[in-house]
C-alpha cells in the first residue's frame, strides 16, 4: 500500500481532476438551489451544463458507453412502466440521471485509484477550511458572522446562517452547549459529518490503517471537523470506521479495541446529542400527530425527524410496492396521510425502494454490495460489506443514492466490469 501513498503524493495535483471533484462534492452537497442543475436555477444550470459537456467531450469521446446505457436503459424501462401506471407522461426527478452521467465522466476522468484519492484531499481540504471559519465563528461570532452575512449566496436559513458554496455558519447547537455546531459546505451539521465519515472511511484504506500522527495527520483533521458538528448521525456511522479498523487488525488489537468500544458505549450514549436525542425521536406516533396539528395552523412543508420519516418511508413503499411513487407528490404520505400537504422525507435506505419500487430498488442495492466487495478488495482489506454499511449508515438520515460522489462507488463494480482499463484490478495494488 505504500505504493498507493506515493502515487497519491504525486497525482492529485492536476488542476482539471481536482476542480471536478470539488464540484462533485459541492453539487452531491446541495447546499444552495444554486448548486442544483434545475430548469428554475437556469444561469447556474447552464454554466454545469457547459463543464459537464466540457469534460465529456475532452474525457469520454473513448470511453466505453455501455454501462452507461445499461443504467439508462433500466431507467427507460421503469418510466415506461411508470407512464403506463399513471395513464399519460410523467415527470420525473431528473437528479439521479444527471448524478450518473457526472459519475460516468468521473470514472473516465479519474484512473485507478485517483477517484479516491481526490475525493479524500478536497474533503480534507474543505474539512481545513470549514475548521478555520467554525472556530472563527466560536471566538468571535458577531465579526465572523457579519463577514459571512456580507458574502452569504443564501439567507438566513433554519439550520444555516450563511454559506459561501464551499464554507458556511450554522444556526445549529446542542441543548446544553452555546457553541454552534459546524456545518462545513453544507446546509446542516449532520449531513456534513456524512462526508467526513466517508472521507475517514477514504483516508483510513489509503493510508494502510494508519494512525499515526506524522504520517497521516489527515485523519486527525478529519475527526476534529466530525467532532465539530456533533452530530448523531455522524457518530453512529463513525463506529462502522472502528469496525472496519479493527476488523482489519490482528485478534489481540481487535479484543483490546472491543473493550474499549464496549466501555466507551455508555459514555457515548450518555451524550446530550446522543442517548437523549435518540430517545426523543422514538415517539413517531406523536410526531405524526405534531405534523398534523402544525398543518391544520397553516405550515405549508414539513421534514420529519429520522424516525418519523423512517416510517413514513416504509408505508409509501408498501403502497406503491412495485414500481415506487416516482414524485413526492404521489406519495403514500403525502397524497393520502397528509391531504396533499409538503412532506420531505430524507431516509436514503428505504426511499431507493419508495421512489423507484421494488425492482430498481433490488438493483442499485445489488451494485451497492458487489461494488462495496471490489471497492473493499482493491485496498486489499477485510470485510467485503463494510462500504455498504458506512453508506447505509450515513442514509440513515440523508439521501445519498442521487449524489453523484456516492453513485460513483455504487457504480463502481458495474463500471469497473466493462471499463477495467479505467478502474482499479485486485492484482493492480501492487503494480501501481
Amino acid at each position: 500500500m505504500n505504493a498507493i501513498l506515493d502515487y497519491a503524493l504525486l497525482q492529485y495535483r492536476n488542476p482539471y481532476k481536482y476542480f471536478f471533484m470539488l464540484m462533485m462534492i459541492l453539487w452531491s452537497a446541495k447546499t444552495t438551489e444554486l448548486l442544483k442543475i434545475d430548469p428554475d436555477n437556469t444561469v447556474m444550470t447552464c454554466v454545469y451544463l457547459i463543464i459537464i459537456v466540457f469534460y465529456y467531450q475532452k474525457y469520454c469521446r473513448k470511453g466505453c458507453l455501455k454501462p452507461l446505457y445499461i443504467i439508462l436503459g433500466i431507467f427507460a424501462l421503469w418510466y415506461s412502466a411508470i407512464c403506463i401506471k399513471y395513464g399519460g407522461v410523467q415527470t420525473i426527478y431528473f437528479g439521479i440521471l444527471i448524478s450518473t452521467v457526472i459519475a460516468y465522466i468521473a470514472f473516465n476522468l479519474f484512473k485507478q485509484y485517483e477517484f479516491f484519492i481526490y475525493a479524500e484531499k478536497v474533503l480534507v481540504h474543505l474539512c481545513i477550511l470549514s475548521l478555520i471559519i467554525w472556530g472563527g465563528y466560536v471566538i468571535m461570532p458577531s465579526l465572523i458572522g457579519e463577514v459571512m452575512d456580507s458574502v452569504s449566496v443564501v439567507d438566513n436559513a433554519a439550520t444555516m446562517r450563511a454559506n459561501i458554496f464551499v464554507v458556511g455558519i450554522g444556526n445549529q447547537t446542542v441543548e446544553g452547549l452555546m457553541i454552534k455546531r459546524n456545518i462545513g459546505f453544507t446546509w446542516e451539521a449532520g449531513r456534513f459529518s456524512c462526508f467526513l465519515v466517508f472521507a475517514m472511511f477514504l483516508n483510513l484504506s489509503l493510508h494502510n490503517m494508519s494512525l499515526s500522527w506524522r504520517k497521516n495527520r489527515s485523519f486527525y483533521i478529519l475527526m476534529a471537523g466530525l467532532v465539530s458538528t456533533l452530530s448523531t448521525t455522524g457518530i453512529i456511522a463513525s463506529f462502522s470506521l472502528v469496525l472496519y479498523y479493527v476488523y482489519n487488525k490482528s485478534t489481540a488489537y481487535r479484543v483490546t479495541m472491543i473493550i474499549a468500544g464496549c466501555l466507551l458505549i455508555p459514555v457515548v450514549w450518555g451524550m446530550s446529542f446522543m442517548g437523549g436525542k435518540l430517545v426523543s425521536l422514538m415517539d413517531y406516533e406523536q410526531e405524526i400527530r405534531d405534523m398534523q396539528w402544525m398543518f391544520d395552523r397553516g405550515v405549508e412543508s414539513i421534514t420529519p425527524q429520522r424516525i418519523t420519516g423512517a416510517y413514513l418511508e416504509l408505508q409509501n413503499f408498501l403502497n406503491d410496492f412495485w414500481l415506487g411513487y416516482n414524485v413526492n407528490e404521489n406519495a403514500f404520505s403525502m397524497s393520502a396521510l397528509f391531504d396533499g400537504k409538503e412532506v420531505w422525507l430524507a431516509n436514503g435506505v428505504i426511499q431507493i425502494f419508495s421512489m423507484y419500487g421494488v425492482f430498481m430498488g433490488l438493483f442499485f442495492y445489488g451494485l451497492l454490495i458487489k461494488s462495496s466487495a471490489l471497492i473493499i478488495k482493491v485496498f486489499n482489506k477485510k470485510g467485503t460489506i463494510l462500504f455498504a454499511l458506512i453508506f447505509l449508515l450515513l442514509s440513515i438520515s440523508y439521501e445519498f443514492w442521487t449524489s453523484s460522489v456516492f453513485l460513483y462507488c455504487v457504480y463502481y463494480a458495474l463500471f469497473n466490469h466493462y471499463m477495467p482499463n479505467y478502474g482499479v484490478a485486485y492484482t493492480s495494488v501492487k503494480k501501481v
